[in-house]
């Protein structure tokens, strides 16, 4: 099925359109109960839309950017900030509102399971939050919300849903197998209920998004353990632990990732020459960079220029 347009009819699951904003706003049912919906989008004013859902779905939705409110009929709500994961329970004929600013900028993907596909496939968890077992059960009345920071493992995968690096059949191909590993990995990993002695705080989880937020300003800033713990007033033990246990990674290699997706970015997007790339990455010897660029895409600096 080509994912260039809406497929008709329309994907069950999905919100009624509003007519918000201006961009990308597209949807394919990849198979029998499951829709893919991808969105990048500028909103031009403040908005406060209620939509309505057709249908009991459970809603994986994957923000990279933009921030907004959403809550249903009774009055419960939750915030989705860029970097976060945010899974909904919805029941059927129940309705959605969703509150962003003037000029947010959404980017974002949503996966869309019905109550029977998502049942076969939570099955094979490990454990699963309570809600999720009342939702399978029909026993809601109203929305349920789980959120959960993004670990950096999956933002890429994020990314080529949005903004494929092939075109034509290829990238439809590619956009459904990452959307289907997407799904995968955040029902083996993301829904395991931790051990009691590991759940974390969310106020633990608000620093870990601040530390990223540090980490991704400057990929060449001289950044130390120490420097993070002062300026996020956290014990260094529990700060890596933590951050360890939200993002799948360690600091280091986060460190790492935020400047190898720097750099290729400044070696597709701009004309600057590799050596100074290198420098702007945080890498003292270019050497040490195209070794490391090559680990991490398998490719040369000099191969992506070509």
């Amino acid at each position: 099925m080509s994912l260039s347009a809406l497929p008709s009819p329309r994907p069950a699951g999905l919100l009624s359109p509003d007519g918000r904003g201006h961009g990308l706003r597209q949807a394919v049912a990849l198979r029998q109960g499951l829709t893919l919906a991808r969105t990048d989008v500028t909103f031009d004013h403040e908005t406060d839309a209620r939509l309505e859902c057709h249908g009991s779905f459970l809603r994986f939705h994957f923000r990279l950017e933009g921030d907004s409110v959403v809550s249903d009929d009774r009055g419960e709500s939750s915030s989705v900030s860029a970097g976060t994961i945010l899974l909904v329970a919805q029941p059927a004929d129940s309705y959605k509102r969703e509150r962003a600013g003037i000029n947010t900028h959404e980017r974002s993907v949503t996966l869309i399971c019905d109550r029977d596909y998502a049942a076969e496939l939570i099955r094979q968890a490990d454990a699963t939050p309570s809600f999720l077992d009342d939702f399978l059960r029909n026993d809601v009345s109203g929305f349920s919300f789980l959120e959960r920071t993004m670990p950096m493992k999956i933002r890429p995968i994020v990314e080529d849903i949005l903004d494929p690096p092939l075109t034509g059949r290829l990238s439809e191909v590619l956009i459904e197998a990452k959307a289907l590993e997407l799904l995968c990995y955040t029902i083996h990993q993301i829904l395991r209920v931790p051990e009691q002695g590991a759940i974390i705080r969310e106020k633990d989880r608000k620093r870990v998004r601040d530390l990223c937020f540090i980490l991704e300003q400057d990929p060449a800033a001289p950044i130390s353990i120490d420097l993070l713990c002062r300026e996020l007033a956290w014990n260094d033990t529990q700060m890596t632990e933590c951050f360890k246990a939200v993002t799948g990674i360690t600091i280091s290699n986060y460190r790492q990732q935020v400047r190898m997706r720097y750099a290729r970015r400044q070696l597709e997007e701009t004309d600057l020459p590799i050596t100074q790339i290198a420098f702007d990455s945080g890498y003292e010897y270019p050497s040490n960079f195209t070794t490391a660029f090559k680990r991490t895409f398998g490719v040369s600096p000099r191969d992506v220029r070509r």
